[in-house]
């Protein structure tokens, strides 16, 4: 799938970023943006408009903010860094004109619009990332562009049971080509049924009609369990 570069959500002068986003913080220190995500994500109860408990993990900050080792790849021990945040060893670098950040503060700043994305998506569609850790997933959709454009964000979670585990935010601003035979694929892959796809291409394709989210959403889980 082909993504477009698209500008940092603070400068980008089309979006309309949610009135209820947490309050970001300098970024001055890994212990504090770290406190900063184990505060307003993981510590707080956060539930989908289906009623789906949404789980922010501690070790998933390493993917969702990008961090990167001296050798300018994601750290495998997710338990050690944050073992390292914590204890101050492992510590934020912005960047010189010589080295690039240790993290990405577009990726980090992306959080903050994901509770919005969990409470009142535009659509949730099966994951189509063949790999990661969301196999089975989920992707929360919505569109926080002003007037007729298009800002995308797309939250990508893992599934177990009714609970929700996020693994990464992304930006897009083009349209998203699920055409109908993709999510037909998707749905015999899966063993659903037809009216599972339906009403998944009428949330992409048709656009809601009027018809409630919510309760479009809850009647395609009722036919996707």
């Amino acid at each position: 799938m082909e993504f477009h570069e698209v500008p940092e959500i603070e400068n980008d002068q089309q979006i309309e970023l949610p009135t209820d986003a947490p309050p970001f913080p300098p970024l001055d220190s890994m212990l504090n943006l770290f406190s900063w995500y184990i505060r307003y994500f993981c510590r707080q109860p956060v539930v989908d408009c289906r009623g789906y408990s949404v789980e922010f993990r501690g070790e998933d900050f390493v993917h969702l903010v990008k961090l990167l080792d001296k050798f300018g790849k994601e750290p495998r021990n997710r338990a050690e860094t944050i073992r390292k945040i914590k204890a101050g060893e492992f510590r934020m670098f912005n960047g010189s004109s010589r080295f690039p950040p240790n993290f990405s503060a577009s990726r980090a700043k992306e959080l903050g619009c994901a509770l919005s994305l969990i409470k009142s998506p535009e659509m949730i569609v099966p994951n189509w990332q063949p790999l990661g850790k969301a196999n089975p997933g989920e992707a929360y959709i919505k569109n926080f562009g002003k007037g007729e454009r298009r800002r995308y964000r797309v939250l990508i979670c893992g599934i177990a049971g009714r609970r929700r585990f996020p693994v990464t935010l992304f930006p897009r601003q083009r349209d998203f080509p699920l055409t109908r035979s993709r999510l037909s694929c998707i749905h015999k892959r899966k063993g659903r049924s037809k009216a599972a796809s339906s009403l998944h291409i009428m949330s992409l394709d048709g656009g809601l009609a009027g018809v409630d989210t919510c309760v479009l959403l809850n009647m395609m889980h009722l036919r996707l369990k």
